[in-house]
């Protein structure tokens, strides 16, 4: 025997779908309306008096005497080296040079491991990363 009942032939209910495009105009808005609240707050310096984007002084209270602070700034491509006290800026030597390379930083103990690696989309680019090691004090990195 038989049943009398059709099978239901009609395609399944749509679901609402945002395209892409919308989406890039509302995540595209959202970033407009953020700079825009960041720059009447005073959050986003444009340049200044210092001549620099985004530069300006930190407030605070002075700093009395001398500091001893020296980090390790992991700029790219090239880490350097600031003396807090006399603002002299000097480059950590002995790391690969290439603009198509990134650098990442860490602390271990007093000393830093900077891991030095090229740029490029996918797993293969990990075989490339040398790790190097940048004593308390100095600015030359030794290859671990």
């Amino acid at each position: 025997m038989t049943s009398t009942t059709q099978p239901d032939r009609r395609p399944p209910p749509r679901r609402s779908v945002v395209s892409r495009r919308a989406l890039a105009v509302g995540v595209g808005l959202v970033l407009v309306a953020a700079a825009v609240v960041a720059a009447r707050a005073g959050l986003w310096d444009q340049g200044g008096q210092t001549g620099q984007a985004g530069a300006r002084p930190v407030p605070g209270v002075p700093l009395q005497g001398p500091t001893g602070l020296r980090p390790l700034v992991a700029s790219g491509p090239a880490p350097v080296v600031l003396d807090v006290d006399s603002g002299a800026v000097v480059p950590v030597t002995g790391l690969p040079a290439g603009d198509d390379r990134s650098v990442h930083a860490e602390r271990v103990g007093e000393d830093a491991v900077i891991v030095s690696r090229r740029d490029c989309p996918g797993r293969g680019c990990d075989q490339d990363a040398v790790v190097y090691l940048v004593r308390h004090g100095g600015t030359v990195a030794t290859r671990s």
